[in-house]
């Protein structure tokens, strides 16, 4: 409720005037609702409750009194179906809340677009062609708002402001000690984003970043993996151990990367480890296409936790 501190002024009215039906609501007193409106209820539940109904109702002279009753549980009847129409405007009044949440908005081209591309070697013409990609005015509907880059082979040596493109944060993280690996992610903004530094580890390839979508507050965890396939058993362990940490925090969750993981041979697919483990974790590999041409395979994954995303394949760069 924190952001109702910041709240339009129609959401103050909304406010006051929902305390003043609440206020009514208490007034005529619930006892009389639970007589009358919830009656039925009443007598299946309870045979001495039932009888007393049917001899009050039976009754001539007490017909007063029940007319009574049933006038203050129609105002109260309508006093709280009010109370629960203002209550749902003011959640929609507070902007995080859709009238018709679902993928629709994606589909449309509107929502959050996050892309991935498997650079295998960010050179500096595809370097180029990324910031074509992320600044050219002509193609707004195909910009990605976060876009994650996975075996960059960028050094320790090349500075920041190499990468840096206008309109764009950009986060890396260079593989130390040896060549090749490497992640690097650029995000617009307009977008609140937070790295995620706590959640990383210094041998594992995963970038972390908490980023709110837009015009909401609650932040999801997005995060670029490259998963190198000389990996064994434990570095699965460790990297499985990684991604479940981040699900104990309970947000959305969506992670892109090179996973070295087939997708297309499924009987393999689903044998694998940390394929099982991911799953254990509620996630959904939602990258059903041929990703790598030349092999035929799909080892480009995104794995999200919830399944409402639309998911494009763009022309492969490889």
């Amino acid at each position: 409720m924190a952001g109702l501190f910041c709240a339009p002024l129609k959401v103050v009215q909304f406010v006051l005037l929902l305390s003043l039906f609440c206020k009514k609501t208490r007034k005529l007193g619930d006892n009389d609702l639970n007589a009358g409106l919830y009656g039925n209820a009443a007598e299946l539940s309870c045979g001495s409750q039932l009888s007393s109904v049917i001899t009050i109702r039976s009754q001539p002279t007490k017909r007063p009194a029940i007319t009574v009753v049933d006038n203050n549980t129609k105002a109260i009847a309508i006093l709280r179906l009010t109370r629960d129409f203002l209550a749902v405007n003011l959640f929609i009044l507070c902007g995080d809340i859709a009238q018709n949440p679902g993928p629709g908005d994606a589909l449309r081209g509107k929502g959050l677009k996050v892309c991935h591309w498997n650079v295998q070697h960010l050179t500096n013409s595809k370097l180029e062609e990324i910031r074509v990609l992320l600044t050219s005015s002509t193609n707004k509907e195909e910009k990605p708002d976060i876009l994650i880059l996975t075996e960059t082979f960028c050094s320790v040596k090349v500075p920041d402001s190499f990468y840096s493109t206008s309109g764009y944060q950009m986060y890396r993280k260079d593989r130390t000690g040896k060549s090749g690996g490497g992640i690097l992610a650029y995000v617009n903004d307009s977008l609140q984003v937070n790295r995620r530094d706590d959640l990383e580890e210094i041998d594992l390839e995963c970038l972390w970043l908490e980023i709110c979508p837009y015009k909401s507050k609650r932040p999801l965890l997005i995060a670029g993996i490259y998963r190198p396939p000389s990996y064994k058993v434990v570095d699965d362990k460790r990297l499985e151990k990684n991604i479940e940490n981040a699900r104990l925090l309970n947000r959305e969750i969506i992670i892109l990367g090179d996973f070295n993981i087939d997708f297309l041979r499924t009987e393999k697919f689903q044998k694998h480890p940390l394929v099982k483990a991911m799953r254990n974790l509620n996630m959904s590999q939602l990258v059903h296409g041929i990703t790598r041409p030349v092999s035929k395979s799909c080892l480009d994954h995104i794995w999200s936790s919830h399944v409402f995303w639309d998911v494009r394949s763009p022309p492969s760069h490889c």
